[in-house]
C-alpha cells in the first residue's frame, strides 16, 4: 500500500482488482454529463450487436455455439472497456485508500487491512499492516512529506557533481551514486512548520509516511542536481581541454 491513494472526482468503477475513474479532461460536470449518455448509447450499440451476432446460436447443446458466444462476449467487453479507457484511469485495488464520488462528496474505504496483519514498504522486509485509521495518518504523513525542505541536499548533489566532473563521464557518476546511497540510509527529520495538523506530530503512522516522502525528494533533488551539475561540468572541461 506503499503507493495508496485516495481517489477524488468521478469513479467508472470499483472492481475487485481495479478503481477506474475519470481523467482530469472530465472532471466538469458538462463533460462527465455528454460522457455518461455517450458510454450509454454506446453499450446499447454494442449489445444490440451482441444479441445479434449470438441469434440462432444454442450455447447450451452445442460446445462450439458455446465457444462463439464467449468469444463474442469477450470481443464486446475489450470494446467497451477500450473506449472507457480513453478517458478515464486505472488504479489496482491494493493501492487505492479510498475513493470519494465526485457527485455526492460520499467517501467509500476501499483500503483493507491484511489478515495476517503483514505487508511490505519500501523494503523487502515486512511492516505490520495498519488500520483504515492509522493508514489515513499514514497517507496524510505522505502528503506533507512532499512538502518538505532538502536545500542542504540539493547543495550537496551540485557540490558532488562538480567534483564528479573532474573525474570524468566514465567513474564522474560513482560520487553521486554513494552520496545517494548515504542519504538514503537517513531518516529525515518532521519539519513541524509544514505539518497541517500538529495533533499529528509524533504519531508513529503519519511519520512514517512523512519520512518516506520526505526521503524520494531528498533523493529526487540529489539526483537531479547533482546529475545536471556532472553532465554541465564534463562538457564544460571537454570544450575546454579540447
Amino acid at each position: 500500500m506503499n503507493n495508496a491513494k485516495v481517489i477524488e472526482g468521478y469513479v467508472v468503477e470499483v472492481g475487485p482488482y481495479e478503481v477506474k475513474y475519470r481523467n482530469e479532461r472530465l472532471q466538469k460536470k458538462a463533460d462527465k454529463e455528454g460522457w455518461d449518455k455517450h458510454i450509454e448509447e454506446k453499450t446499447n450499440e454494442l449489445e444490440t450487436e451482441f444479441e445479434a451476432a449470438t441469434k440462432g446460436l444454442n450455447p447450451d447443446m452445442f460446445l462450439d455455439d458455446r465457444k462463439r458466444v464467449e468469444n463474442l462476449r469477450y470481443e464486446k467487453a475489450e470494446k467497451l472497456d477500450d473506449l472507457t479507457s480513453k478517458y478515464s484511469k486505472k488504479k489496482y485495488v491494493q493501492d487505492v485508500f479510498s475513493v470519494t464520488y465526485g457527485e455526492t462528496g460520499e467517501e467509500v474505504i476501499v483500503y483493507s487491512p491484511d489478515t495476517l496483519g503483514l505487508f511490505v514498504i519500501d523494503s523487502l522486509s515486512p511492516d505490520l499492516e495498519y488500520s483504515v485509521s492509522e493508514m489515513r495518518r499514514y497517507l496524510q504523513g505522505r502528503t506533507d512529506g512532499k512538502n518538505h525542505k532538502a536545500p542542504l541536499a540539493t547543495v550537496g548533489g551540485i557540490a558532488v557533481g562538480g567534483v564528479g566532473a573532474f573525474l570524468g563521464a566514465f567513474y564522474g557518476p560513482l560520487l553521486p551514486a554513494a552520496y545517494v546511497l548515504i542519504v538514503s540510509a537517513t531518516q529525515p527529520r518532521v519539519n513541524e512548520d509544514i505539518v497541517n495538523d500538529k495533533k499529528l506530530i509524533g504519531d508513529e503512522a503519519y511519520e512514517d509516511g512523512y519520512i518516506k516522502s520526505a526521503r524520494r525528494k531528498k533523493i529526487k533533488n540529489i539526483v537531479i542536481s547533482s546529475m545536471t551539475t556532472l553532465v554541465a561540468g564534463v562538457a564544460t572541461l571537454t570544450v575546454v581541454l579540447n
